[in-house]
């Protein structure tokens, strides 16, 4: 089996860390780094091309020599200044992860994994600043009455975050629309 490049992310407060899952050969781990795939030592360059919620175009961040790494608890941490952004905004984000090298037999390579993940924390902030005005009579009051229902649809993208991206996104970008003004950071 060939190098399989493997990332994942993790939301944090106001920002992300990407974590190379690709780890190091062995059997049970076939695309791993070193073995018959090429040599973490032989990497040339790695970078993220990142896509924030509905941008076509990505912004590139060098990672090298930091990544790669078979420390799959070590993180790359993306600040919102990274993405050109004031705070990582909720939504669906495209993660491709290059890396280049040469192979064992000195031939350059690319490799690229890429990972899709829906982030939530600025909706959720937003939504939780508007919850706290809520009262018993919360449809009586059309503000509260938004809250409750922005609520309702953050719950229904966190079961589908996972499986159903394009459709989170949509539903998050209704509910950015709606806490344009919560200043979440």
């Amino acid at each position: 089996m060939a190098l399989q490049l493997n990332i994942s992310a993790k939301e944090l407060k106001n920002s992300f860390a990407i974590y190379d899952c690709t780890g190091t050969y062995s059997s049970s781990n076939q695309g791993g780094w070193g073995g018959s795939n090429p040599k973490i030592e032989n990497v040339t360059s790695a970078s993220f091309e990142i896509y924030s919620p509905e941008s076509l175009v990505p912004v590139q961040v060098s990672v090298y020599p930091d990544f790669p790494t078979t420390d799959s608890e070590l993180g790359y941490e993306i600040t919102p200044s990274m993405v050109n952004m004031q705070h990582i905004e909720s939504g669906t984000w495209k993660i491709v992860y290059v890396v280049n090298g040469k192979d064992n037999a000195g031939i350059n390579y690319t490799k690229k994994s890429t990972l899709v993940v829906v982030f939530t924390n600025s909706a959720e902030c937003c939504i939780d600043k508007m919850i706290k005005e809520v009262s018993p009579n919360a449809f009586d009051n059309k503000k509260q009455k938004l809250a409750l229902e922005l609520w309702a649809e953050l719950q229904a993208v966190k079961m589908m975050k996972d499986c159903f991206p394009t459709n989170a996104q949509k539903i998050l970008k209704h509910i950015n629309l709606q806490c344009a003004c919560c200043g979440c950071v």
